[in-house]
Order: C-alpha cells, then structure tokens, then sequence
C-alpha cells in the first residue's frame, strides 16, 4: 500500500512539474510580445526571489535554533544522569553506614 502511495505522490509531484513549466512556456512567449507582461513577469519574478532568500533564511534560523535546542537536551540528560548517579551513591553509602552501625552495635552490644 506504501508504494502506491508514493507513486501517487511522485506522479503528483511530475505532473505539478509539467504544469509549471506550460506555465512558464506561455508566461515567456506572452511576454516577448507585451512589454506590459514581460514587466509583471519580471516583479513577479523578484518577489519570487524575495520569498524564496526570506525562506532560506527562515531555514536556517529554525536550523539554528534546534541545535541549540538538542545541545541543551543533552546537556539536561547529562546532568540528570549524574544526578541519578549521585543520588544511587548517597543511598549505596547510607545503606552501608547502617549495616557498618547495626554491626558495631552487635559487636558492643
């Protein structure tokens, strides 16, 4: 079932391909013969250009940010697993205080 759906999406995806380019074909050919059309189609065109430099940057803004997000994510794991380590080693030498207690008490006892 996966792969039909992929296939689906890949013929999609060429087909939205096809149509941009007849687009672009008749957009170039009406231009040639109005200057008023070959004018639009040059902002259009640097609009275009705008989006896609103000995407990029997006992009690696959001890039940045999730390393950021990550190194801190595991920085916390870190800490959290010395804390646990920490925490098992206080409660391994208490345990061993009281039994070190509980003997001396015997012995004196």
């Amino acid at each position: 079932m996966g792969q039909g759906v992929i296939e689906e999406s890949e013929a999609g995806a060429s087909q939205a391909a096809a149509q941009r380019a007849a687009a672009i074909g008749m957009a170039t050919s009406e231009a040639a013969r109005d200057a008023s059309v070959a004018e639009e189609s040059r902002a259009f065109l640097r609009e275009q250009v705008a989006l896609a430099k103000l995407q990029k940057q997006n992009l690696l803004d959001q890039n940045a940010f999730e390393l950021s997000h990550l190194r801190w994510r595991r920085f916390n794991d870190q800490m959290k697993g010395a804390m646990q380590m920490m925490t098992s080693s206080l409660l391994d030498l208490n345990a061993a205080d009281t039994v070190a207690l509980a003997r001396m008490r015997a012995m004196h006892g």
